[in-house]
């Protein structure tokens, strides 16, 4: 009589591990496929939930824009360039352009103090006389 060739069960356990965790992979990626175009076709009513769905809505679009770049970023431009001059944007006569409209960043100031401690200071102004003169201007 010949003997029949079975499996062994040590590996017909590997086989199902296998299977079955390749079943529960899919099946987790398509909840959570289902899950994002559950929430990115339903409209909140609480402003909360409106903000949350914006700010997931442009998480998904960085990902995705991450996905799809191949171009490189450019390069930096070679020093013995010179800038552009900023081009006049045309608007209504009277109101500034944006770039004029934008308040400038204040210079601010680092020192130590008697304790030796580091302060910062938003105005020249601010630091104490005696101080002034081992004071830092902090490049923005």
């Amino acid at each position: 009589m010949a003997r029949r060739k079975t499996r062994s069960p040590r590996r017909r356990s590997l086989v199902g591990k296998v299977f079955r965790g390749l079943f529960w992979t899919i099946v987790f990626i398509a909840l959570l496929l289902a899950g994002d175009r559950a929430l990115m076709r339903w409209q909140p009513q609480n402003p909360v939930l409106a903000e949350l769905q914006g700010g997931y809505r442009e998480f998904r679009q960085s990902l995705l824009g991450l996905l799809h770049q191949t171009v490189a970023p450019p390069a930096p431009p070679e020093r013995s360039q010179k800038p552009a001059p900023p081009r006049r944007q045309e608007g209504k006569p009277g109101l500034p352009n944006k770039a004029e409209a934008a308040p400038r960043r204040a210079q601010r100031y680092l020192y130590v103090d008697q304790q030796g401690e580091l302060q910062f200071a938003d105005r020249l102004e601010d630091i104490p006389a005696s101080l002034r003169s081992s004071a830092q201007p902090l490049e923005g």
